[in-house]
């Protein structure tokens, strides 16, 4: 299994390195993310972790927008981004007509697949939330929303994947997600985790009681906080984004590679192991 593993992440770097015009998508997406990142600094700069006094009242509204308009942008990247790596697996090649073509076929797609998951965990916590308080106990609640919450993420985690490269269906693209990731629970799990550590997030903006920002994740790094090293604080969370885009974009193509050998049962007659063994020789 590990020895298959490898492979995997030896293809998925080669997919990436012979095809950089991958990054495009991810620089548009850092591009967009910079507008948050600004406000953010702009908070940090004025000494508050809560909304400046100027972003309240009629001005919200204006936030709320902003807030939807790059979620927008960002589903529309990835929905171009998704097709370019599926082109990158199957035919080896890509270019931006695949991100058009992308953006036009699975924008709508994601946008309700990722509706019904949300409308489900509402749906879910609905019903659960108001039985595990008739019981009585703070601890069971957090268990009982937190645990089926990693379950679901887990064998979902592969929807997207399925959605562009079956170019399937919204409901068809989770339920092949649930049986895939059942079929190669233990291989998907170690899968999941890895991206985990890599990719977990990262939160800039989140004040520790010694007076340090955490940056979380990966990069778990305390900086104290002052006004004299926000600037240093800015030019290190940008840092700490590029290399999550970037890990980000390997994991999105680790899975594509994943799928594309595995629902083929290229493992079963070892040609892809076979192939992949004499390039690297």
């Amino acid at each position: 299994m590990f020895e298959n593993f490898g492979i995997y992440f030896k293809k998925s770097f080669r997919s990436i390195s012979d095809n950089p015009i991958l990054f495009v998508p991810i620089l548009l997406s850092f591009l967009v993310m910079l507008i948050p990142m600004a406000l953010v600094f702009f908070g940090m700069y004025s000494m508050s972790f809560t909304f400046p006094k100027n972003m309240l009242g009629p001005n919200i509204i204006i936030l709320i927008l902003m807030v939807i308009t790059i979620a927008v942008l960002q589903l529309l990247i990835s929905a171009g981004k998704f097709n370019m790596i599926k082109q990158v697996v199957i035919n080896g090649q890509t270019d931006m007509d695949d991100f058009k073509i992308g953006v036009k076929k699975y924008t709508g797609k994601l946008f309700l697949g990722h509706l019904i998951i949300f409308g489900s965990l509402i749906l879910a916590g609905l019903i659960i939330i108001p039985i595990a308080m008739g019981l009585g106990s703070r601890a069971f609640l957090l268990i009982i929303l937190i645990v089926p919450l990693v379950i679901l993420g887990f064998f979902i985690s592969f929807w997207q994947t399925i959605l562009v490269y079956e170019d399937c269906k919204s409901t068809e693209s989770i339920g092949k997600s649930f049986s895939f990731v059942k079929k190669h629970f233990w291989f998907i799990l170690i899968v999941n985790i890895i991206k985990g550590i890599f990719t977990g997030n990262n939160n800039v903006n989140n004040r520790r009681p010694n007076n340090t920002i955490n940056f979380g994740g990966f990069l778990n790094f305390n900086m104290p906080f002052s006004s004299f090293n926000l600037g240093a604080m800015g030019v290190f969370a940008i840092i700490v984004s590029i290399i999550k885009a970037i890990s980000a974009l390997f994991f999105d193509v680790l899975f594509f590679v994943i799928y594309d050998d595995r629902n083929n049962n290229h493992l079963e007659d070892n040609e892809f192991i076979h192939d992949e063994i004499i390039s690297y020789e």
